[in-house]
C-alpha cells in the first residue's frame, strides 16, 4: 500500500523550497538611461543596439555601452572602462555578470590584452575577474560589421564573490577592455550587467513547525504499518 506524504509535511517542505530571486544592486544595469550612474574611462558610449550588427541583447532594452569605439580609424585602440560602486549592508556572496559582445577586424588573431568584468571590495577583501581570451573566440567573429569589423554573438559572463569580512562594504564592479595594438584592435560591447546578493533562506518558524509537524505524522505512520511477513 502507498502512503501519501502528510499534508503538513508536504507544505512544510515547499515553505523551505520558495525563496524569491534577488534583486538587481544595480540601477540602470541595462544603459537604458544612457550612462547614468556609472563611472567612464576612454571611450565609452552607449547607443542604439538596433544598428549594430549583433543586435539588442536577449532580454535586454533598446541600449547598449560599448567600449573602445570611437570614430574611425581609432576604432579599437586603447583602454576603456565602465564602473560603479555598490554599498553593501555586510559579508555575504555576491553574484555578478553581464552579457558581451566583441568586435575586432579579422582574422581575429593577435596579441590581444584583455576584455573582462571583475569585482573587488574597495579598501581591501577579495576580488574576482572574469574575462574571455578573444584570440580564441577567433571562430566565434562570425558577425559581419562595418569597416573590416566583425563581431561575436552576445555571450554570457558570470561569477560569484564571497565575502566575509565587516559591513557595511563597498563593492567595485568594473568593465573594461584594454588593447593597444593597432593591428588588432577589440571593440567591447555590453549590456544586461547584474549584482545580487546570495542568500540562504532561513526558514521561518511557521514552516519550520510545519516541517516538524509533518515529520511527527511521518513517524506515526510507520510506527502504524503492520510488520511485512
Amino acid at each position: 500500500m502507498t502512503r501519501t506524504l502528510p499534508f503538513a509535511a508536504a507544505l512544510g517542505l515547499a515553505a523551505l523550497a520558495a525563496a524569491p530571486a534577488q534583486a538587481n544592486l544595480l540601477i540602470n544595469p541595462g544603459f537604458e538611461s544612457g550612462l547614468t550612474g556609472w563611472t567612464t574611462s576612454g571611450n565609452v558610449f552607449d547607443i542604439s543596439c538596433a544598428g549594430i550588427p549583433p543586435g539588442c541583447a536577449p532580454g535586454g532594452g533598446s541600449r547598449i555601452a560599448t567600449l573602445n569605439d570611437a570614430s574611425l580609424p581609432n576604432t579599437g585602440i586603447g583602454s576603456a572602462s565602465l564602473s560603479r560602486a555598490v554599498t553593501v549592508p555586510g559579508p555575504g556572496t555576491f553574484a555578478f555578470g553581464a552579457v558581451f559582445s566583441y568586435a575586432t577586424v579579422l582574422p581575429a588573431a593577435g596579441n590581444f590584452t584583455q576584455g573582462q568584468i571583475s569585482l573587488t571590495v574597495q579598501g581591501g577583501g577579495p576580488s574576482v575577474t572574469l574575462g574571455f581570451d578573444p584570440n580564441a573566440l577567433a571562430s566565434q567573429f562570425t558577425i559581419s560589421g562595418f569597416a573590416g569589423f566583425s563581431f561575436t554573438a552576445w555571450i554570457p559572463l558570470s561569477g560569484t564573490l564571497a565575502y566575509a569580512g565587516p559591513g557595511p562594504a563597498s563593492l567595485l564592479l568594473t568593465i573594461s577592455v584594454q588593447n593597444a595594438t593597432a593591428d588588432n584592435r577589440l571593440v567591447l560591447d555590453v549590456d544586461n550587467v547584474f549584482l545580487r546578493a546570495v542568500t540562504v533562506e532561513v526558514p521561518e518558524p511557521a514552516a519550520l513547525a510545519l516541517l516538524g509537524l509533518g515529520l511527527v505524522a511521518l513517524a506515526a505512520l510507520r510506527r502504524a504499518a503492520p510488520a511485512r511477513a
